[in-house]
Protein backbone atom coordinates (compact mmCIF):
# COMPACT_ATOMS: atom_id res chain seq x y z
CA UNK A 1 0.00 0.00 0.00
CA UNK A 2 1.67 3.70 -1.15
CA UNK A 3 0.42 5.70 1.82
CA UNK A 4 1.50 9.51 0.63
CA UNK A 5 3.08 11.16 3.99
CA UNK A 6 1.48 14.07 4.98
CA UNK A 7 3.77 17.24 4.91
CA UNK A 8 2.68 18.31 8.66
CA UNK A 9 2.71 15.07 10.77
CA UNK A 10 5.83 14.07 12.10
CA UNK A 11 6.57 11.04 13.99
CA UNK A 12 7.84 10.82 17.41
CA UNK A 13 9.69 6.94 19.10
CA UNK A 14 12.38 7.31 21.92
CA UNK A 15 14.85 4.55 22.58
CA UNK A 16 17.74 4.38 25.38
CA UNK A 17 21.25 4.50 24.15
CA UNK A 18 21.31 0.35 23.73
CA UNK A 19 18.77 0.86 20.89
CA UNK A 20 15.68 -0.48 23.43
CA UNK A 21 12.45 1.28 22.14
CA UNK A 22 10.78 2.91 24.90
CA UNK A 23 8.10 4.97 23.62
CA UNK A 24 6.68 5.81 19.94
CA UNK A 25 4.08 8.20 18.92
CA UNK A 26 0.83 6.89 17.05
CA UNK A 27 2.37 8.30 13.83
CA UNK A 28 5.93 6.65 13.85
CA UNK A 29 3.92 3.26 14.88
CA UNK A 30 2.08 3.57 11.65
CA UNK A 31 4.99 4.35 9.66
CA UNK A 32 7.25 2.00 10.95
CA UNK A 33 4.13 -0.65 11.10
CA UNK A 34 4.89 -1.95 14.93
CA UNK A 35 1.67 -2.65 16.50
CA UNK A 36 2.63 -1.74 20.40
CA UNK A 37 4.98 -0.13 22.13
CA UNK A 38 8.57 -1.36 24.30
CA UNK A 39 8.66 -4.69 22.89
CA UNK A 40 12.28 -6.56 23.29
CA UNK A 41 13.22 -6.44 19.88
CA UNK A 42 15.80 -3.73 19.36
CA UNK A 43 15.11 -0.95 16.90
CA UNK A 44 17.48 -1.76 14.55
CA UNK A 45 15.19 -5.20 14.16
CA UNK A 46 11.97 -3.54 14.64
CA UNK A 47 12.27 0.10 12.44
CA UNK A 48 13.28 -1.19 9.11
CA UNK A 49 14.53 2.07 7.94
CA UNK A 50 16.41 2.34 4.86
CA UNK A 51 18.70 4.82 3.19
CA UNK A 52 17.89 6.86 0.47
CA UNK A 53 19.46 4.13 -2.17
CA UNK A 54 18.11 1.24 -0.50
CA UNK A 55 20.49 0.03 1.22
CA UNK A 56 19.45 -0.90 5.15
CA UNK A 57 20.08 2.23 7.32
CA UNK A 58 19.33 0.29 10.90
CA UNK A 59 21.76 -1.91 11.82
CA UNK A 60 23.57 -3.29 15.50
CA UNK A 61 26.35 -0.87 14.22
CA UNK A 62 23.97 2.10 14.90
CA UNK A 63 25.98 5.55 13.68
CA UNK A 64 23.41 7.22 15.61
CA UNK A 65 24.35 5.61 19.04
CA UNK A 66 28.05 5.30 17.60
CA UNK A 67 28.32 8.97 17.60
CA UNK A 68 25.78 9.48 20.47
CA UNK A 69 28.58 7.68 22.18
CA UNK A 70 31.49 9.94 21.14
CA UNK A 71 29.63 12.98 22.30
CA UNK A 72 27.75 14.16 19.34
CA UNK A 73 23.93 14.70 20.69
CA UNK A 74 22.22 16.43 17.60
CA UNK A 75 22.50 14.43 14.35
CA UNK A 76 20.33 14.51 11.04
CA UNK A 77 19.95 11.59 8.85
CA UNK A 78 17.52 11.37 5.39
CA UNK A 79 15.97 7.58 5.40
CA UNK A 80 13.08 5.59 3.64
CA UNK A 81 10.43 4.09 6.00
CA UNK A 82 9.93 0.60 5.54
CA UNK A 83 7.99 -0.46 1.79
CA UNK A 84 4.70 -1.31 3.41
CA UNK A 85 4.36 1.77 4.79
CA UNK A 86 5.29 3.45 1.30
CA UNK A 87 8.85 3.76 1.46
CA UNK A 88 8.61 7.90 1.44
CA UNK A 89 11.79 9.85 2.90
CA UNK A 90 11.65 11.20 5.72
CA UNK A 91 14.70 13.43 7.54
CA UNK A 92 15.57 11.43 10.92
CA UNK A 93 16.31 14.28 13.78
CA UNK A 94 18.27 12.76 16.46
CA UNK A 95 18.78 14.27 19.85
CA UNK A 96 20.53 12.65 22.93
CA UNK A 97 18.91 13.64 25.90
CA UNK A 98 19.94 13.43 29.41
CA UNK A 99 17.14 10.96 31.71
CA UNK A 100 17.33 10.27 35.20
CA UNK A 101 18.57 6.65 35.07
CA UNK A 102 20.72 7.55 31.77
CA UNK A 103 20.61 9.19 28.81
CA UNK A 104 17.88 8.67 25.63
CA UNK A 105 17.91 9.05 22.17
CA UNK A 106 14.65 10.88 20.70
CA UNK A 107 13.97 10.38 17.04
CA UNK A 108 11.77 12.75 15.47
CA UNK A 109 10.86 11.89 11.55
CA UNK A 110 9.58 14.78 9.48
CA UNK A 111 8.17 14.01 5.95
CA UNK A 112 10.63 15.31 3.25
CA UNK A 113 8.95 15.55 -0.16
CA UNK A 114 10.61 13.20 -2.69
CA UNK A 115 8.87 13.89 -5.63
CA UNK A 116 7.57 16.89 -7.32
CA UNK A 117 4.08 16.26 -6.87
CA UNK A 118 5.05 15.77 -2.81
CA UNK A 119 7.05 19.26 -3.29
CA UNK A 120 3.96 20.73 -4.18
CA UNK A 121 1.75 19.19 -2.03
CA UNK A 122 3.90 20.34 0.83
CA UNK A 123 4.96 23.69 -0.04
CA UNK A 124 2.33 26.42 2.04
CA UNK A 125 -0.45 28.12 0.65
CA UNK A 126 0.57 31.72 0.24
CA UNK A 127 -1.07 33.79 2.30
CA UNK A 128 -3.51 36.09 0.23
CA UNK A 129 -3.27 38.80 3.44
CA UNK A 130 0.40 39.95 1.84
CA UNK A 131 -1.62 41.57 -1.29
CA UNK A 132 -3.06 44.37 0.85
CA UNK A 133 0.58 45.48 1.78
CA UNK A 134 1.60 48.54 -0.13
CA UNK A 135 5.24 48.53 -2.38
CA UNK A 136 6.60 50.29 0.89
CA UNK A 137 5.37 48.00 3.76
CA UNK A 138 6.67 44.70 1.60
CA UNK A 139 10.09 46.61 1.75
CA UNK A 140 9.61 47.16 5.04
CA UNK A 141 8.89 43.78 5.93
CA UNK A 142 11.44 42.49 3.92
CA UNK A 143 13.65 44.27 5.90
CA UNK A 144 12.60 43.13 9.15
CA UNK A 145 12.24 39.71 7.99
CA UNK A 146 15.95 39.78 6.76
CA UNK A 147 16.67 40.84 10.34
CA UNK A 148 16.85 44.78 10.32
CA UNK A 149 15.85 46.26 13.62
CA UNK A 150 13.47 49.67 12.97
CA UNK A 151 16.62 52.03 13.23
CA UNK A 152 18.15 49.97 10.34
CA UNK A 153 15.33 50.45 8.43
CA UNK A 154 14.95 53.90 8.79
CA UNK A 155 18.36 54.49 8.55
CA UNK A 156 18.22 52.38 4.56
CA UNK A 157 15.01 53.88 3.76
CA UNK A 158 15.92 57.05 5.00
CA UNK A 159 12.87 57.79 7.49
CA UNK A 160 12.41 58.25 10.49
CA UNK A 161 11.75 55.81 13.67
CA UNK A 162 8.45 56.55 14.05
CA UNK A 163 7.29 56.36 10.25
CA UNK A 164 8.59 53.15 10.15
CA UNK A 165 6.75 52.02 13.43
CA UNK A 166 3.77 53.15 11.82
CA UNK A 167 4.33 51.44 8.14
CA UNK A 168 5.02 48.15 10.76
CA UNK A 169 1.25 48.94 12.78
CA UNK A 170 -0.24 49.19 9.24
CA UNK A 171 1.12 45.86 8.44
CA UNK A 172 0.38 44.07 11.46
CA UNK A 173 -3.53 45.23 10.65
CA UNK A 174 -3.50 44.26 7.20
CA UNK A 175 -1.90 40.80 7.82
CA UNK A 176 -4.46 40.45 11.18
CA UNK A 177 -1.33 39.42 13.17
CA UNK A 178 -0.12 40.85 16.43
CA UNK A 179 3.67 40.80 16.48
CA UNK A 180 6.36 41.43 13.99
CA UNK A 181 6.74 37.80 14.11
CA UNK A 182 3.83 36.46 12.85
CA UNK A 183 3.99 39.12 10.24
CA UNK A 184 7.43 37.56 9.12
CA UNK A 185 6.09 34.24 9.32
CA UNK A 186 3.08 35.62 6.81
CA UNK A 187 6.08 37.12 4.46
CA UNK A 188 8.06 34.18 4.39
CA UNK A 189 5.16 31.95 3.82
CA UNK A 190 3.59 33.96 1.16
CA UNK A 191 6.21 32.89 -1.49
CA UNK A 192 6.59 37.00 -2.45
CA UNK A 193 9.35 37.48 -0.48
CA UNK A 194 12.85 37.59 -2.89
CA UNK A 195 15.36 35.22 -2.02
Amino acid sequence: MNRRLEPLRCGVLITDTRGRLEQQDRCAREWLDRDGIGEDAPCWESAGLRAPDGRPFCSTRCAIRRQAARGIDELTHRVRLPEASGGGLVDLHSRVVPGADGPRIVHVLVPCPDTEEDREAAAPEPDPRVSRLTPREREILSLLAAGATTAEVAAGLQVSGVTVRNHVQHILHKLEVHSRLEAILAWMDSGERED
